[in-house]
């Protein structure tokens, strides 16, 4: 079995990170003053790991963007899965069925003006452009 751990091993970096980052924030009171995010004191410290220590050790940083991808996803369907609001009740199944709709229309017009912009450019102004770019 060829299973890449190299997900996981962002996945740790980035935890870790985070970690590190909340614990700045509790001791920094210029992070708690100008309440500067947790993600972003990670991003900070991460940029010259991944733009310098990673690339050392082999390691790109195209797999972020696969991480991004997905984790973008998981949280796009945990928006979907969230509790029902409390107050006056409301037809669950209408709502769950616009909430649907509204998601698979947009992935189908996402997806519908990737590959119409990707067409135009293979057409006029890159022809040698890579087909995954749609």
């Amino acid at each position: 079995m060829d299973f890449s751990w190299k997900i996981i091993i962002d996945a740790g970096i980035i935890s870790a990170a985070l970690i590190v980052a909340t614990f700045l924030r509790t001791k920094l009171r210029f992070l708690q003053r100008f309440m500067v995010p947790n993600s972003l004191t990670a991003g900070v410290l991460l940029l010259p790991v991944y733009n310098y220590l990673m690339p050392a050790l082999g390691y790109t940083q195209n797999r972020l963007g696969d991480l991004v991808y997905h984790l973008l996803n998981i949280s796009f369907i945990a928006m979907t899965l969230r509790s029902k609001p409390k107050g006056p009740a409301k037809d669950s199944s209408h709502s769950v069925w616009a909430m649907s709709t509204a998601i698979i229309s947009q992935y189908s017009l996402q997806a519908l003006f990737g590959l119409l912009l990707t067409w135009v450019l293979f057409s006029t102004v890159l022809p040698g452009l890579n087909p995954a770019f749609g």
